[in-house]
């Protein structure tokens, strides 16, 4: 995750995951949300003046583990109060704090689809 300044220069990275695939900021800048090794995280957001590697362990802020087995897609609500994701066929969200717990389950996506072969 980096930072510019509004005329595109002073390129800082602010985060970084080595064995994460996608860090989300939340719209109000106080929260992270990252996937590391496909389980999805959450975390405040960093404010430390240099690079932080976010990884399941991290100790300079607290970290909480959200799914209970992997997750995908992560996006967060406009107010930046829940934080969502999908796993195959399930769409998940979890309110976000400080005390945050882990969802182990999610609401069912049923979607069917036409193709040529079902014809």
């Amino acid at each position: 995750m980096i930072s510019i300044d509004v005329n595109g220069f002073d390129k800082r990275t602010l985060v970084k995951s080595e064995h994460g695939n996608r860090l989300v900021s939340s719209p109000n800048g106080k929260w992270l949300a990252f996937m590391h090794l496909y389980k999805v995280y959450i975390a405040p957001m960093p404010k430390s003046g240099q690079t932080l590697d976010m990884t399941d362990k991290t100790k300079f802020v607290p970290v909480t583990q959200l799914s209970k087995d992997a997750g995908i897609n992560l996006h967060w609500s406009n107010d930046s109060k829940t934080l969502h994701w999908t796993l195959g066929n399930e769409y998940f969200s979890s309110e976000v704090s400080e005390n945050a717990k882990l969802v182990e389950s999610g609401i069912k996506i049923k979607l069917e689809v036409k193709t040529e072969l079902s014809k």
